[in-house]
């Protein structure tokens, strides 16, 4: 269970079982602004609902400090997954971007995803 765990966290293994690593060790620079961008996706993501859904549409930010720091635990989680399935060495920053932000706008399907991986299901 530990080694799973640990496999889980490692961004530079493939997600292919039996491939080889497919990122270099100098691509983990660039992992910061795409977790940012994850983090940034889950953050919103009620507000964004919120809004939606409230007549007249307005913005509501109650609760924020909270579901900040659920936003930081989560995209940490879920993190890895995504880098694994978007990440694209040659594509400009802001096209790497773009889908793990999205992909925070998801986050309840994707910790479904992460937990089950992590039960070994």
């Amino acid at each position: 269970m530990v080694n799973q765990t640990l496999r889980y966290f490692n961004i530079r293994r493939s997600s292919q079982k039996g491939a080889e690593d497919k990122l270099t060790l100098g691509a983990t620079t660039r992992v910061w602004p795409q977790w940012v961008a994850l983090f940034g996706g889950v953050l919103i993501q009620p507000y964004f609902e919120g809004y939606r859904t409230s007549q007249p549409h307005t913005w509501h930010f109650s609760g924020f400090a909270g579901w900040f720091w659920f936003a930081l635990i989560t995209s940490g989680l879920i993190f890895p997954a995504i880098y694994r399935k978007v990440i694209d060495e040659g594509a400009p920053i802001l096209v790497q971007l773009a889908p793990i932000f999205a992909a925070g706008l998801g986050w309840e399907s994707l910790m479904g995803t992460v937990l089950g991986a992590a039960a070994g299901k």
